[in-house]
């Protein structure tokens, strides 16, 4: 029998763990928000002024100090010509996963992101076709796939 302490105190950790799972992505995306900055050749202050921010803000995006908002990272990522999908690729989440991992773990990991979601970005059709593309790229690592899904593939 599981006592009241004991359910807290797992609802505790396991806000933790999903903070510490929403800061490890937030500084993912920040990365790969730089390298696709960088590798277009624009400044802070361009990526700023195309996307309506200050580069201060871009600045903290990128360090991970900050998380992006879906429809920042959406208005960003056209700036940049990348799909959202763009700033997940590499992120140990997303990669392929071994075999014997369990579907029942990889469900817990997807339950995990959605609630993630459903927190941090505030629009929850937005989170809803986040979430929707994550599932998506599971299915295909399920499938030992190699077909890779653009965030420009989904319909807002």
């Amino acid at each position: 029998m599981v006592t009241k302490m004991q359910d807290n105190n797992y609802k505790v950790e396991k806000e933790v763990a999903l903070e510490k799972l929403a800061d490890d992505i937030n500084r993912h995306i920040g990365i790969k928000l730089g390298q696709a900055r960088i590798k277009k050749g624009k400044t802070r202050q361009e990526v700023a002024d195309e996307s309506g921010v200050r580069p201060k803000q871009i600045e903290r995006y990128e360090s991970g100090e900050q998380r992006v908002s879906a429809s920042r990272l959406f208005i960003i990522g056209d700036k940049l010509e990348k799909s959202i999908s763009y700033f997940y690729e590499g992120h140990e989440l997303f990669r392929n996963q071994p075999n014997d991992i369990s579907k029942e773990t990889k469900k817990l990991t997807l339950d995990a992101m959605e609630c993630f979601l459903s927190v941090a970005i505030g629009s929850p059709e937005m989170a809803d076709v986040i979430y929707q593309h994550i599932r998506n790229l599971s299915e295909i690592q399920n499938n030992n796939s190699h077909q890779v899904v653009r965030g420009s593939d989904l319909v807002l």
